[in-house]
């Protein structure tokens, strides 16, 4: 599963509707709604991706340096997925990618890659793009 392997931000997303909604829709019913929906997601560009020693980092800049303290490290998954809002996409487009990338036993990979869009969302990760 995509998420087991993201690091777990911090933020407290329990009283958010939009993940006790999640919990209630099947995978399948969730591609299908989000295939619809054209709304186009990008990094934040104060947050820059670099390689060190091996590992990806993301480093604050900019406005992102006054609220995150430190360098983020990104497993495969998380680096798999910023690399794909590197460019603007909407979220049917990255989990179409991570479907031909990464296999999906349990059928999760919607709902993980859906939830870490609204967390990176409310940390300021990815940003909504026109």
């Amino acid at each position: 599963m995509i998420m087991d392997k993201l690091q777990k931000p911090m933020v407290n997303i329990e009283s958010d509707s939009n993940f006790q909604e999640l919990n209630q829709v099947s995978n399948q019913e969730l591609i299908r709604k989000l295939s619809k929906n054209k709304k186009r997601y990008s990094t934040n560009s104060d947050l820059l991706l670099r390689e060190v020693a091996g590992e990806y980092l993301l480093i604050p800049t900019g406005s992102s340096a006054d609220s995150i303290n430190g360098m983020i490290s990104l497993n495969e998954s998380f680096y798999f997925i910023w690399k794909q809002f590197e460019e603007p996409h909407t979220i049917y487009e990255v989990i179409q990618s991570a479907m031909e990338e990464y296999d999906d036993p349990d059928g999760k990979i919607a709902k993980d890659i859906y939830r870490f869009v609204l967390e990176s969302l409310k940390i300021g990760f990815v940003k909504e793009v026109k």
